[in-house]
């Protein structure tokens, strides 16, 4: 979940903006380009002295770098991190680091130090935050970028930081221009922190809270406050009921409940029929669904055609189950495989 895929064209209708931050341009002279590099820290040194080189040379174009593209990258430390938010401190608008320094053993992973270096030299002017994969921070990592960056921050990536907590997550409330949050995999946060996330984020359009089956219906009383959502990923939360399911935001393009055991078919038709741009759906593994979704997503896809994939296989009681059979009713339908 967390990478951002390149090649995706899918947007499930998040905005231009959260999709033009999230991308990044190999031959943009702005973008310090160095996604999956082998060696990005004897890379990083050099480019920086060159770039030093050319301060020193008034007589050349300096180019101004808006934004900085490191993910997957090796030799990733605390230092380069630091390097990296000092240089362009006046300057850096979007920071990619989901994996970078991962899997490296020459060089330790950054952590926590080189995260407040950038929370503390770009400070409001940071708009997306990518930290994907990074066992190393923790709460007071993430709780320095929202001190400091919470005014302008609007794409922010902790997917898979599992050192996080509630002491870190309740904070990320305070961001209320957040629009993109990920949050998969944070074993250690509670409903008491996503409540609050969910309470004061009224701008999110993309929640994925994939694979945190600690959570139930209490992070998620005042969902229906988010009326541009139009991602929710819930995968995995087998604590989760109907209640939730008809809280939700009609405007909801993507949504994944696969392997949630407590849902019935009262609140997946609930939604089926009212998020009435749905394209993707899935239910994968859930016994208690019926033949009547079918129905109902035919009611809510009646003027919109925009399904494209639907999952129910392991829902034993729709018997509607092929790609064939869905087509006659889904002329859009591209997949009936989504969960694996």
């Amino acid at each position: 979940m967390g990478c951002y895929d390149e090649g995706s064209k899918e947007t499930h209708g998040l905005s231009e903006e959260i999709v033009r931050l999230r991308e990044y341009d190999e031959y943009d002279r702005t973008v310090l380009y160095l996604r999956d590099c082998p060696n990005a820290k004897a890379k990083i040194d050099a480019f920086l002295d060159d770039d030093d080189d050319d301060d020193d040379d008034d007589s050349k174009n300096t180019v101004i770098i808006q934004a900085v593209q490191l993910e997957l990258a090796k030799g990733v430390d605390d230092e380069t991190v630091s390097k990296i938010a000092r240089k362009y401190a006046t300057s850096c608008t979007r920071v990619n680091l989901n994996a970078a320094g991962s899997g490296d053993e020459r060089v330790r992973q950054f952590g926590n130090l080189g995260l407040m270096s950038v929370s503390e030299y770009l400070e409001n002017k940071l708009e997306c935050l990518e930290l994907f994969w990074n066992t190393k921070i923790t709460s007071k990592g993430v709780l320095s970028v929202c001190r400091f960056c919470h005014e302008n921050l609007k794409v922010l990536n902790l997917s898979g930081c599992v050192q996080l907590d509630d002491e870190g997550v309740r904070e990320i409330s305070k961001c209320r221009k957040l629009r993109y949050l990920d949050l998969t995999r944070v074993p250690k946060m509670t409903d008491a922190s996503v409540a609050l996330v969910v309470e004061g984020c009224r701008e999110l359009e993309f929640l994925s809270l994939y694979a945190n089956s600690q959570l139930t219906n209490k992070s998620f009383e005042k969902i229906d406050g988010l009326t541009n959502l139009k991602f929710f990923d819930a995968c995995g939360f087998n604590k989760l009921t109907d209640v939730t399911l008809f809280k939700l935001p009609k405007t909801l393009r993507y949504a994944n409940f696969s392997w949630c055991g407590s849902l019935r078919s009262e609140g997946i038709c609930h939604v089926a029929e009212n998020c009435r741009h749905l394209e993707l759906l899935s239910v994968h593994g859930n016994r208690n669904i019926t033949e009547k979704l079918i129905q109902s997503l035919q009611i809510g896809q009646k003027e919109t055609k925009t399904l494209k994939v639907l999952d129910v296989k392991g829902c034993v009681n729709v018997k509607t189950n092929t790609l064939e059979a869905l087509r006659e009713f889904f002329h859009s339908l591209q997949s009936i495989k989504f969960h694996t």
